[in-house]
């Protein structure tokens, strides 16, 4: 699975996980392959990233090690501890987060430095 920006959705690609709106409904169900209307209409959608499936999605995506997404997550647990993590909007917003920062701790430390 690959996390890419929606600027680099493009038809054919097939979503990891739902793509929900801000109220938690599905918009677009995991396993469907990206189509040309649904490409166009992300944007309007708010959705600025995507989960998509295989590891070829983007040749530029990068692997996030388990020890960026625990400190990640740690972080993040504590900013949305006030929120109603039941909710699958902010259920998906948490991960998404998660995602963003793990992959910005893990380019901020010098290789060889991690762990």
């Amino acid at each position: 699975m690959a996390i890419i920006d929606v600027s680099q959705a493009q038809p054919g690609m097939v979503l990891a996980v739902d793509l929900m709106d801000k109220r938690g409904r599905v918009l677009i169900p995991a396993g469907k392959e990206l189509v040309e209307k649904y490409v166009n209409a992300l944007p309007a959608w708010g959705v600025t990233q995507l989960e998509v499936e295989g590891d070829d999605a983007v040749e530029s995506a990068v692997e996030v090690e388990p020890w960026a997404l625990e400190a990640a997550g740690q972080e993040v647990d504590e900013l949305f501890s006030k929120t109603n993590r039941s909710n699958p909007a902010i259920e998906q917003l948490v991960l998404a987060v998660v995602r963003r920062k793990a992959h910005l701790i893990q380019t901020s430390v010098p290789a060889g430095d991690a762990a």
